[in-house]
């Protein structure tokens, strides 16, 4: 498995930055490659995403909730992936989100670079959204 790492600052709190993350529904607003988000069961989601032009499905499981400072997933079926999301009060009132993403490079991540700027670019467009107050 390879990993890559990425973070954000965003000018909100964490209580208010937390919720619209989690809300895992609403990530193709802000994800560009994501096309479909479903709940499936308690912790389950499926996931049709699209990159280069070929159509991806996956089901992913949050392993992790800890309200206001952590959401861990692994797919379950699917590219085998896994990560964490962190959100960290900053002093002055801002949230810093970081990012970790483990993944199989032979199952659809092929370049590295590709994928981290895919990941930041997600995190740039969650971030436009949510000091807008469009999230």
């Amino acid at each position: 498995m390879e990993s890559v790492e990425t973070f954000i600052v965003v000018n909100a709190p964490v209580e208010r930055v937390y919720q619209p993350w989690t809300n895992f529904e609403n990530f193709p607003k802000f994800m560009k490659s994501l096309r479909e988000v479903r709940r499936i069961a308690e912790n389950r989601y499926y996931f049709r995403s699209e990159r280069e032009g070929k159509e991806y499905e996956i089901i992913v499981e949050m392993s992790l909730h800890i309200p206001d400072r952590r959401v861990a997933w692994r797919t379950t079926s699917g590219e085998e992936t896994s990560g964490v999301v962190s959100f960290e009060s900053e002093p002055d009132g801002r949230t810093k989100i970081g990012l970790k993403m483990l993944y199989d490079a032979q199952a659809g991540w092929k370049n590295p670079v590709t994928l981290s700027e895919r990941l930041q670019s997600n995190l740039e467009n969650f971030k436009k959204l949510m000091e807008t107050g469009n999230c």
